[in-house]
């Protein structure tokens, strides 16, 4: 059965990805605005560490991605539209970056561990 499915057709779900190794960039970039003297800061997935993508209809996700490797797939359902989500790893990918193309990447869904992960959401 797919994610979608499991998830209901209400449900929102996001797709996220973690790279597992480093990406050459600081873990955290901030400084301070020469003009107003204002602090700012850059979250880590800002610096391409982490990216993802909401689930459509169909059980497909394009997840842009700046560094390829080894990536931690999650699935991350919300209970509501602006309740906190739950999570499920669906294990770590590789995933590749080809120039001009996208690599496609089928990964399994246990529905068991999706229904445990929507329950608590439920709950």
């Amino acid at each position: 059965m797919c994610a979608r499915a499991l998830c209901g057709p209400t449900r929102k779900a996001r797709v996220s990805t973690i790279l597992q190794g480093e990406t050459g960039l600081p873990g955290s970039l901030g400084g301070i605005d020469r003009r107003s003297g204002e602090r700012f800061g850059f979250q880590r997935w800002v610096l391409g560490r982490t990216n993802g993508a909401w689930l459509g209809a169909s059980d497909s996700v394009e997840v842009p991605l700046m560094v390829g490797g080894k990536h931690e797939i999650l699935l991350r359902p919300h209970a509501t539209e602006r309740s906190p989500q739950g999570q499920v790893s669906l294990g770590v990918h590789e995933l590749r970056i080809a120039s001009g193309s996208w690599l496609p990447v089928r990964v399994v869904v246990d529905p068991l561990q999706l229904g445990q992960a929507l329950q608590q959401l439920d709950q």
